[in-house]
């Protein structure tokens, strides 16, 4: 093995063992945060993919949230039971069904959202204004190459 493909060995596991920490990191705030809103990450997510479709129908829901309809079924019936999500019948198909947030999932979503954006302010108040470019611009990098990585794992190509 020549030093380029030792640093890249070395490389491969340190960026591991960093996106394990991010990823418990991460864990660990949806966590808190289901706590802090008795709310169960999952069903937060869908809360939050619901206002931003609204009126949404469960196939485009089960779609969006890349997870099986019995899932999104699961979800969508916490959120009626909490009072956060209620749904209506397609006036053109009474089959289709059709999710929208309450009074009550809007006032929910406004303290989520809040939340979450103070917590990722005051993380990234600890950066340096040039350095929090440098990251924003690496983490995007990031997300777009998982993403291509991820779609040649699902086309069985990797």
């Amino acid at each position: 093995m020549n030093k380029e493909q030792e640093d890249l060995e070395v490389q491969t596991q340190k960026f591991q063992d960093l996106l394990q920490k991010i990823s418990t990191c991460c864990q660990k705030r949806q966590d808190y945060e289901a706590g802090r809103f008795e709310l169960p990450y999952a069903e937060a997510q869908c809360l939050l993919a619901i206002a931003s479709l609204e009126p949404v129908p469960l196939k485009k829901l089960t779609k969006t949230l890349d997870i099986s309809k019995g899932r999104v079924t699961r979800l969508v019936q916490g959120l009626i039971n909490k009072d956060l999500v209620s749904y209506t019948s397609d006036p053109k198909d009474a089959r289709l069904k059709k999710c929208f947030v309450t009074k009550r999932g809007k006032e929910q979503i406004e303290k989520i959202l809040h939340f979450r954006h103070e917590l990722h302010k005051k993380i990234l108040l600890q950066i340096s204004p040039q350095a929090r470019q440098q990251l924003l611009v690496s983490l995007q990098n990031l997300q777009e190459i998982m993403d291509k990585v991820r779609k040649e794992l699902r086309e069985g190509q990797a």
